[in-house]
């Protein structure tokens, strides 16, 4: 879990990292950029760690971040992390079990492309959808569409966002 401390508790999320080690304690000078939506990109010593925010805790004491039938307290959401209907987008599987495409909603065509999952066999549900093409599934797979994976790999040098966090995939 992370937190924001601005006189008394204003944020509490459960966040999602690439590594299993922990983070050392923050600095000030270690944060590169913070959203809207409490994703945290950090440059600890160098090494670029992205911190996405995927759950809201909501309590009597800790207010809503933002409203609009967002889902909080582990509630079920979809990739939005809105209440589920039967327009949620969803992911294309192909016979593996692996991601191959992105639904954005009912009666819309599915773009069919190939994915890149690293840090898990990408077979579990996605749950997650922290940017465009870019998915986190309940196992803690990342995975991402191999063409922009591509691109990120070869082009992003400064970049800080909640995207930034394939730039943890490369070689």
């Amino acid at each position: 879990m992370g937190c924001v401390l601005i006189g008394r508790l204003r944020m509490v999320s459960i966040y999602y990292k690439t590594s299993k080690e922990p983070l050392p304690p923050l600095k000030p000078e270690y944060i590169q950029a913070v959203d809207f939506q409490g994703n945290v990109g950090l440059n600890i010593d160098g090494k670029r760690r992205i911190l996405l925010a995927v759950e809201q805790i909501v309590t009597d004491k800790i207010p809503e971040r933002y409203g609009g039938g967002r889902v909080r307290n582990c509630e079920i959401g979809d990739f939005n992390r809105l209440k589920p209907h039967p327009n949620s987008a969803s992911l294309e599987r192909g016979p593996d079990g692996r991601p191959s495409g992105f639904c954005y909603g009912y009666g819309v065509p599915c773009e069919i492309a190939p994915y890149a999952v690293s840090f898990g066999s990408g077979r579990d549900k996605a749950v997650f959808m922290p940017t465009y093409k870019l998915f986190v599934d309940a196992d803690g797979a990342l995975m991402v569409e191999q063409s922009y994976r591509d691109r990120a790999c070869a082009g992003w040098l400064e970049v800080y966002g909640p995207e930034a966090i394939v730039l943890e995939t490369c070689p």
